[in-house]
Parts: C-alpha cells; structure tokens; sequence
C-alpha cells in the first residue's frame, strides 16, 4: 500500500457514542465513514442540528424506514 493510499487514514477512529462492545465500535466507525462521505466530517448529533436534516429534499418527502 502506497503513501497515498494512506494519506487519508486516521486514528482512532468512530465517534465518540460511549460504544464499548465490538459491534458498537463497528457502528461508531461506520458512522464516521458515513458523515465523511456525506461532507459531515464534524459529526455531531441530529437533535443539534439547525434546520431540517435534509434540505435537498421538499418537506415531507424524506423516507424513514421506521414509518
């Protein structure tokens, strides 16, 4: 693995949700994965967010899976 396949690698890794078990920890880095491939690298959670959680899509339009 070249110095440029690492370049964007860092450690730790996951976000700070108080995981302690292997499968919370792998949640904790997928979720950083995902903020940083979505440009929300800064994280944080959704109830502090200011205005609605997805603002390219018309009110009422985002899908929930849990109904």
């Amino acid at each position: 693995v070249g110095e440029d396949a690492l370049a964007g690698v860092h450690a730790p890794i996951g976000l700070d949700i108080g995981a302690n078990a292997p499968g919370e920890i792998a949640v904790s880095i997928l979720a950083e994965v995902i903020a940083l491939r979505s440009g929300r690298g800064a994280g944080g959670s959704v109830s502090a967010r200011e205005g609605p959680i997805h603002p390219e899509l018309p009110a009422g339009d985002a899908y929930c899976p849990g109904g």
